[in-house]
């Protein structure tokens, strides 16, 4: 005989009525729902804001931002990913009409994606903190020149640290506009707080070596070549010790006999653009044929108008020359009509790289080196 079971019941009730499409009507625009979905998760967010934060931060629109120079608040708005990999419908239409092939990927990241915030005004795009990605690199940086990481007895026979370049700055600016009878510009937050995370990182590293810092193109210095060595009055902390050398860009410098000559990049990345040169060492290698550290100034690099002298001439034999905040690291021998021997060495971008180089002054070679924390 089978045995009986009694199932249970449960109190149930279906609660998905908002999830029943209103018509079939498929002509209108997504603008719609972009903008409800806004409208209904700001009065959530407002709550939980208040719970957070209190009224500690304003809130702000985002098409008020550049009126209001808040130096922090709080924005609301829907995020935006701008993907070149993303399926596109017109892409695929295109693919019918076999005009573009679409590559097969199963997979739709890519570096160049960008993220924007947009409310119903306004859209900017995110960047996020840039020196907070290479904070660990350049405390490994830092450990390494102290002798707390790696080979000591090499890294005790490294006498100097040149910095080439763009250590404040690697890219333009984020400058405010301001009216008044002389137009200018005012210094972001990020940069001020760039600067003071500079002069710790300096502090440490000028207690074991001594280091030369060359200003960059975007650096808070002249745009123009020459361009002056910052200002001490940016490192009240590391300008104190006898180690600090704030320095001129291009820099000439004479170590153990080795005369050392180099820029923070701006002279060969002009070759580049306004050439068929599409190396940087053959750039470099063509500013010693040509005798001279900024061929294209003033043309398409500024200058400063000197009078019945150019200092870019090179008057003497180097026996390095440099560029810095290049593509990646390269170096080469080039031998000179009289048979001199110079090194040329490209310095790669530490902010895209994480790589310095070590030069050895017996016979020139030199090597990268890795801060890499993958």
């Amino acid at each position: 005989m089978p045995l009986k079971v009694e199932r249970k019941c449960t109190n149930y009730k279906n609660c998905s009525d908002k999830f029943t499409c209103p018509s079939t009507d498929f002509t209108k625009q997504y603008c719609s729902i972009y903008l409800a979905r806004l409208e209904q998760m700001e009065v959530l967010l407002m709550d939980r804001i208040k719970q957070k934060w209190g009224n500690k931060y304003p809130v702000c629109k985002l098409h008020k931002l550049s009126e209001e120079q808040y130096t922090k608040c709080i924005v609301i708005g829907t995020l935006f990913k701008d993907q070149k990999l993303k399926p596109s419908v017109l892409k695929r239409i295109a693919e019918g009409n076999q005009l573009v092939p679409q590559p097969i990927l199963t997979h739709f990241t890519d570096e160049s994606d960008v993220l924007f915030m947009e409310d119903e005004v306004q859209r900017y795009q995110l960047s996020g903190i840039e020196h907070e990605k290479i904070a660990l690199h350049l405390q490994l940086l830092t450990y390494w020149i102290s002798g707390l990481l790696g080979n000591t007895d090499l890294i005790s026979r490294v006498c100097r640290v040149v910095i080439a370049g763009n250590s404040i700055r690697n890219k333009p600016p984020k400058a405010k506009p301001t009216i008044s009878l002389v137009s200018r510009t005012t210094e972001s937050p990020e940069t001020i707080e760039a600067v003071k995370n500079f002069d710790s990182f300096l502090l440490k590293m000028c207690q074991v070596i001594d280091i030369d810092i060359m200003p960059g193109e975007h650096d808070p210095s002249n745009h123009i070549l020459p361009q002056r060595p910052i200002h001490f009055c940016m490192f009240p902390e590391s300008s104190l010790y006898k180690s600090f050398n704030q320095v001129s860009n291009p820099y000439f410098c004479e170590v153990e006999g080795i005369k050392i000559i180099g820029t923070s990049g701006q002279p060969i990345n002009d070759i580049l653009r306004y050439s068929d040169i599409t190396s940087n060492l053959e750039a470099m290698e063509s500013c010693l044929i040509w005798n001279h550290l900024a061929p294209t100034a003033p043309d398409t690099l500024g200058c400063f108008p000197f009078y019945n002298k150019d200092p870019f001439i090179l008057t003497q034999c180097p026996h390095v020359l440099f560029a810095g905040n290049q593509e990646q690291f390269g170096t080469k021998f080039v031998t000179g009509e009289d048979g001199q021997k110079i090194c040329l060495i490209s310095i790669p971008d530490f902010s895209k790289t994480f790589q310095g180089v070590l030069l050895n002054l017996k016979d020139l070679s030199c090597k990268s080196i890795s801060f890499q924390t993958n």
